[in-house]
């Protein structure tokens, strides 16, 4: 977003006005979320490894 203001003829500083403007905040994870999720994922996937050849070996 840029603006550019120009200053008056009468040499009065710049001045720009805005209405209807809103913000919306948009939701982050946090980190230990985003760490527990890799972190969970990365055992199931070496538990279900383990468990595959358990299963081949009996």
């Amino acid at each position: 977003m840029t603006f550019l203001a120009v200053g008056t003829p009468a040499g009065k500083p710049p001045f720009s006005l805005l209405s209807s403007v809103s913000v919306t905040p948009t939701p982050v994870p946090e980190p230990l979320t985003i760490i527990g999720t890799i972190v969970g994922g990365t055992v199931a996937l070496r538990l279900r490894k383990k468990l595959s050849k358990s299963t081949k070996n009996a």
